[in-house]
């Protein structure tokens, strides 16, 4: 595998860090309908919850991207 097909891997997982971002924003969108009652509120609470799971996973999907890149331009210096 040489740089350029480490950045095509890395254009891959940077857009599955927005594709999980955008279910990130979802959930919270959920959090503002207008229901009344206790397992309403449970569930409000789960969103916050498990929409900061969500975003954590692409905090490490965006990392990844990170090292990806750092790896294909070591590749492509070793191939000097």
């Amino acid at each position: 595998m040489d740089g350029g097909h480490v950045r095509v891997l890395a254009r891959v997982v940077g857009e599955a860090a927005d594709g999980v971002r955008t279910a990130a924003e979802r959930l919270g969108a959920a959090r503002g309908v207008a229901w009344t009652s206790v397992a309403a509120d449970e569930f409000r609470a789960r969103l916050v919850t498990e929409r900061a799971r969500v975003l954590e996973a692409a905090e490490h999907l965006d990392a990844a991207t990170v090292a990806l890149l750092r790896h294909a331009a070591a590749l492509d210096g070793a191939a000097r």
